[in-house]
């Protein structure tokens, strides 16, 4: 496929944009085949040079060997990687050839299924072709793709939407992930989410967040590997033609008004139970579903996941600790087994602990986990702070400070890193 991608570049006049290999991660991956090939040698010169062999030198040498040729096809991948956006598409050079891919014939978009630590997910996307062609970022320049697939969503997005709307009009319901899209709005786990309903849609570390009017326990998240998320948010963003809520736009006088009245029926085109009304609770951990006080649990704001993992990480160092003892018979120090069972029980006790909700939100007010209760209509004093945290100019999460002050003084609040935190 490289000659059309030739013609139709020469046709297209000069790149846009070309992404490579920076010279530093291509001297790194180098840098690794040669020590690698460097160390392979040695071991198997010493081998040849004992008469006797040794068994842990050769060992030695075959792993070092299949560390140098995995590392020698790293960094002829990174040599031969190249990507070029042109006006009428991109072309993409990997060890397999070169893929050129127009944007009229782009028909997915897939995120990769963890978000690396400051690293924005859409400079490591796939692009599929609707002819099978596959386009990926991974390998390149981060800040250059990331251009690039600004460029892509520019000139794809549009038409992937308009495409969805035309199959939505036709009574076609289109599946993205564990997410349904009809033209009655999103069906998520068993509940309709009307596009009346729909406040907004954005992305976060964990995927993408479809925030419900009013409605914080109802917020939906897709997974970042869901193929197409963009077009999710667009859709969000664009509702089909003839939708319920779809015609008046936001900002204006009748945006403002349909945006009222959602807001006050939200809820009730779903079927599921709103503040003060019938249905079934959402299980809060740590707090009792019905509140002598404050009446009904509606939704709650989970303490920090970052404990949750830090539990499990200590439970299985300690378990890890514990089972040796089994292999060895008891040729280790007594030491070693009590540390170990000391550390799976502190696991335990972090992992159970921050499994419970720091906050329950009730009909009629809110509870925290000290058992500090303030009823909604004796708040005399709020302050929400929501504070963007970027490093390295790449969104890492939210850090978040909500704390409320009733007439008698009780104080009640909460404060973390989180991209939950903003339907709370």
């Amino acid at each position: 496929m490289a000659e059309p991608a030739a013609a139709a570049a020469a046709a297209a006049g000069a790149p846009l944009l070309e992404a490579r290999v920076s010279r530093a991660g291509l001297a790194f991956a180098l840098l690794l085949a040669a020590s690698s090939a460097v160390v392979a040698a040695g071991a198997l010169m010493g081998v040849i040079a004992d008469d006797a062999g040794d068994v842990a030198r050769l060992a030695l040498a075959a792993a070092a060997a299949v560390s140098a040729a995995l590392f020698g096809l790293w960094a002829a991948a990174c040599a031969r990687g190249r990507l070029t956006v042109y006006e009428w598409g991109l072309e993409r050079s990997t060890l397999r050839g070169t893929v050129a891919l127009p944007f009229d014939e782009i028909a997915t978009i897939v995120l990769p299924a963890l978000a690396q630590a400051h690293i924005d997910p859409l400079g490591r996307a796939v692009v599929h072709g609707k002819a099978g062609q596959r386009a990926p970022m991974g390998l390149l320049d981060h800040a250059t793709t990331m251009k690039a697939m600004r460029m892509v969503l520019q000139r794809a997005l549009p038409r992937l939407g308009r495409e969805a709307h035309d199959a939505l009009a036709a009574g076609t319901a289109l599946q993205f992930g564990p997410l349904s899209v009809t033209r009655a709005g999103l069906l998520h786990a068993g509940t309709l989410l009307a596009w009346k309903q729909i406040d907004r849609a954005s992305f976060s570390p964990r995927g993408l967040r479809v925030f419900p009017l009013d409605r914080p326990d109802l917020i939906i998240v897709l997974p970042l590997k869901t193929p197409n998320l963009h077009v999710v948010e667009w859709l969000c963003a664009h509702p089909p033609a003839g939708a319920e809520g779809a015609a008046a736009a936001p900002g204006t006088a009748a945006g403002d008004a349909a945006r009222a009245a959602a807001s006050a029926g939200a809820g009730a085109a779903t079927g599921a139970p709103i503040p003060g009304g019938t249905g079934t609770a959402p299980r809060v951990l740590g707090f009792p579903d019905e509140d002598a006080e404050l009446g009904r649990i509606v939704t709650g704001r989970p303490r920090r996941p970052g404990g949750v993992r830090a539990g499990q990480v200590m439970l299985v160092a300690g378990v890890a600790g514990v089972l040796p003892l089994f292999v060895l018979a008891g040729d280790v120090a007594p030491a070693v087994p009590a540390l170990s069972l000391v550390l799976a029980g502190v696991g335990v006790a972090v992992w159970i602990n921050f499994r419970h909700f720091g906050l329950g939100i009730y009909e009629h007010g809110l509870r925290d986990r000290r058992g500090a209760a303030l009823r909604w209509t004796d708040v005399e004093h709020v302050k929400h702070e929501l504070v963007d945290v970027y490093v390295n100019g790449a969104y890492s999460g939210r850090r978040v400070t909500l704390s409320l002050r009733g007439r008698d003084g009780t104080s009640v609040g909460l404060a973390g890193v989180g991209d939950q935190d903003e339907g709370v």
